[in-house]
């Protein structure tokens, strides 16, 4: 976004590399269905001197999830599966918790996949180098050596939309019984070696022979996350390693099934990803003005952002390691929304705005949304300014653009605060968030 009256920046990208403590980038950009331009930059590891390359591999995090439905997909087009049906009766070596689904209201591969299975919300924090990894089933009870709690059906299906990892890890476990593979074989087998992708990657752990592909994490202050990365055995969720340019050639698979010129996935099962929509999410993917299908990824040290307009078969990929890679992602996306003329990213014009007794403080706290996630706004007293903090650690500085209403310059995201009904509420992404009592 830009303020009116003042110049928009243009910047080098090493510069806006340094600016957010990441050492490392690979880019794809997609244009007409094709491969425009891949290219990496910067370093696998602060100070070290093993350059990022196209072969260079990164976390994709939750970018995942999109992928695992492309697969989900595949076997339901090929009735191994039935998106509709009770995802109990695939089940051997877990059962379902009693919650709120019903003999007539059960929980589908639909649900899961589109995130109204009324599953705990929420993600995970991965496991440090050496720790002992769950199971899916240790991962879905709560069990140890799990790190977080198990799996709860605490909404009807079909109720609301609330993001889950859970939910993921569950259809991780179904495609696993239905297939009798592993996760990271059946996933070659349904998406990655059918279209050539052999720089995409479920295998938990990374195998030591690719660790030398392997882009480090990196922390916001520029520190290399513990080992180098986290292991997810969440593989469906969050266990996704990538090169960019896969990435892209993935994208540009489901662009092809749209135009129904694609060998392995038909026109009608694209279109279920895109016919799925609920509160601007369908299968596995975020819609952004109603063109791009896009997906964020955020693991420890790491932010991936993946977009493709399945009409145009135009779109991006940018895979950092920094947990401050979001925000440089966003620019880049805005860039090449400007140089390819996508509706998209075009900048956002507002009037800077000073409030008469500075930004108030009070506005400052925890704030929590109906769908099971939470946020927290900070003051920062000497400079006069409110931060938004992310369950995965985000931060974003808001600028003032109105009594009330802020906004996050580099990404365009817009927070705005009111009192409802005697409590103090704040609107995000759509979303209402009600502050907690201190």
């Amino acid at each position: 976004m830009v303020f009116e009256g003042e110049t928009q920046q243009r910047y080098d990208l090493a510069e806006r590399m340094a600016h957010y403590n990441t050492p490392g980038l690979s880019l794809t950009l997609i244009e007409d269905g094709a491969i425009a331009w891949t290219a990496g930059y910067g370093l696998l590891e602060a100070g070290s001197a093993k350059a990022v390359d196209t072969a260079t591999l990164f976390q994709a995090g939750s970018i995942a999830k999109p992928v695992t439905a492309f697969a989900v997909l595949r076997m339901a087009e090929d009735g191994l599966i039935d998106l509709d049906g009770d995802v109990s009766t695939y089940l051997e070596r877990y059962t379902l918790p009693e919650g709120a689904q019903t003999a007539e209201n059960p929980v589908t591969l639909r649900h899961l996949l589109a995130h109204t299975a009324g599953i705990t919300p929420g993600g995970y924090a991965g496991y440090v180098q050496g720790e002992t990894l769950p199971s899916d089933v240790q991962i879905l009870t709560g069990e140890a050596p799990a790190n977080r709690e198990g799996l709860q059906v605490g909404a009807a299906p079909g109720e609301r939309l609330a993001y889950s990892g859970h939910g993921y890890t569950l259809a991780e476990l179904v495609l696993q019984e239905v297939s009798g593979q592993g996760f990271a074989p059946l996933m070659d087998a349904w998406v990655f070696e059918p279209l050539g992708l052999e720089g995409l990657s479920f295998a938990m752990p990374l195998p030591s022979e690719q660790h030398g592909l392997t882009a480090r994490g990196h922390d916001t202050a520029g520190a290399r996350v513990e080992g180098g990365w986290r292991n997810h055995p969440e593989q469906a969720a969050a266990g996704l390693w990538a090169t960019s340019q896969d990435l892209a050639k993935l994208l540009i698979a489901l662009h092809e099934a749209y135009q129904d010129e694609n060998a392995i996935l038909s026109q009608p099962g694209m279109q279920m990803f895109w016919g799925e929509e609920r509160e601007e999410h369908t299968f596995g993917w975020v819609i952004r003005n109603e063109h791009f299908l896009m997906h964020g990824g955020s693991t420890a040290g790491y932010r991936a952002s993946v977009l493709i307009n399945p009409q145009t078969g135009d779109g991006a990929v940018v895979l950092t390691n920094s947990d401050n890679g979001g925000g440089l992602a966003a620019e880049i996306l805005r860039s090449a929304s400007d140089h390819y003329g996508w509706s998209t990213f075009t900048p956002l014009v507002h009037t800077r705005f000073t409030p008469e007794h500075g930004v108030p403080a009070g506005l400052a706290g925890r704030y929590a949304f109906d769908a099971g996630w939470a946020i927290t706004i900070e003051h920062d007293a000497q400079a006069d300014q409110l931060s938004v903090v992310f369950p995965n650690g985000d931060r974003y500085e808001l600028a003032a653009i109105g009594p009330g209403a802020f906004i996050h310059p580099p990404t365009g995201v817009s927070v705005s605060f009111s009192e409802d009904a005697g409590r103090s509420t704040l609107e995000l992404y759509g979303q209402t968030g009600v502050r907690e009592a201190d």
